[in-house]
């Protein structure tokens, strides 16, 4: 029986691919097939055009947050009063926790954990309303899960909806492979959050580098011992950055004199600042003054086509400034006393994302080109599985045999 292991490595940057870090993993990349994977410029759109083979313009996935349309309905005002105190919480951790305790009382969603100003959440609302599991949750785009459900095939997911620890998530693929399932797919988020706290470089990073490695000998041995035929299919959706300079860009918008929500709004995801304009006067005075930062650019036309968001929308902003690799907008709307010492989301990162497969299979041949795309992933995990690659898809299967 043809089966498909997927193993989700979160901020698996091609760097740690050394046979001083990771060994087994640098073994079966140069044994198996292996390619870099080119970086999207995406924060929540990269797991969109993983799971579709699309990319943000045919998708409309690109940042978790997005202007709200419509008539901003305000918070009840004593959620708002709540939501004012918990940004007093001198720890971002905690302020998340009581953020995430009083969306759930109030029933409203939360989504990414985040620290957006209690004065701006009206202004915004979640891009993606359903999970990817769910059917339709890209509209008319077929999603893997969908397309696996259209040929009757049965999947088993772990780690990607839910939090968990790498060792849960583990645990949870040896028991799902007890019984028939014909894809296996399981999330290891770890490398995400210490990459984030303690940098790329940290030791932090380096153990649990060692202890992924050790995990995904366990899952060779058991695909060797078994009788069906396990194409293990590793891959990652970015890399990390070492931080080395943080950008306080409230303070220097402050310097227009201009009256957010009234001239204007900006969205400050780490990398990322999107601005709307609500008047030419904000618009040029704005752009007077981050023109004139070293740490970033305005994103072009140009740009914006080459990295697939051109089309976008509105929605997402009329403008981009995107920093320079090794910098972060602190604060931003996700961290506010807890600056990072790695982040991800960079317009032109120096590492990789990567996608490793080892099929049992010498019948199995791949490309030869030198650099995938991360909407590659979806076709060729069909065609391993033989199930027919959707219309809606961008990708291309990276097999050379069909």
């Amino acid at each position: 029986m043809n089966k498909v292991i997927m193993l989700f490595i979160d901020a698996f940057s091609s760097k740690y691919l050394d046979s001083s870090k990771t060994p087994l993993l640098t073994e079966v990349s140069r044994k198996g097939y292996y390619t870099p994977l080119k970086p999207m410029f995406a924060f929540q759109g990269i797991g969109a055009s993983i799971f579709s083979g699309t990319s943000p313009n045919l998708n409309n996935i690109w940042c978790d947050w997005v202007l709200k349309r419509g008539v901003n309905k305000l918070h009840p005002t004593s959620l708002r009063y709540f939501l004012m105190m918990s940004e007093l919480i001198p720890n971002d951790r905690l302020s998340k926790d009581c953020r995430y305790i009083l969306y759930k009382v109030y029933s409203c969603d939360f989504g990414t954990p985040n620290l957006v100003p209690h004065k701006l959440l009206s202004n915004f609302e979640l891009k993606l309303k359903k999970s990817y599991l769910e059917k339709n949750s890209l509209g008319e785009i077929s999603t893997i899960f969908e397309q696996l459900t259209r040929f009757n095939k049965k999947y088993f997911v772990y780690g990607i909806d839910n939090s968990c620890t790498d060792d849960d998530a583990i645990k949870k693929l040896f028991e799902s492979l007890k019984a028939e399932y014909d894809l296996y797919l399981i999330k290891l988020s770890s490398l995400d959050s210490l990459g984030h706290q303690h940098g790329p470089n940290s030791n932090e990073v380096q153990e649990r580098l060692i202890k992924i490695d050790t995990q995904v000998r366990y899952i060779l041995k058991y695909i060797q011992n078994s009788n069906d035929s396990i194409h293990l299919v590793i891959f990652s959706d970015h890399g990390m950055s070492y931080v080395s300079n943080h950008v306080n860009l409230t303070n220097i918008l402050k310097k227009t004199s201009l009256n957010m929500s009234e001239d204007y709004i900006v969205f400050l995801d780490s990398t990322v600042a999107r601005f709307w304009f609500f008047n030419n006067n904000a618009k040029n005075r704005i752009i007077n003054e981050i023109s004139q930062l070293t740490c970033g650019k305005i994103l072009n036309k140009h740009e914006l086509i080459n990295f697939n968001i051109d089309n976008i929308g509105y929605e997402y902003g009329e403008l981009f400034f995107a920093l320079n690799e090794g910098y972060v907008f602190h604060p931003d709307f996700f961290r506010r006393h807890n600056p990072p010492k790695g982040m991800h989301g960079y317009a032109y990162p120096n590492d990789k994302p990567v996608l490793i497969i080892k099929s049992p299979d010498k019948g199995v041949t791949y490309t030869t080109q030198s650099e995938a795309q991360l909407t590659d992933i979806m076709p060729t995990v069909l065609d391993l599985l033989e199930i027919p690659i959707p219309i809606t898809c961008e990708g291309t299967s990276l097999l050379e045999t069909h």
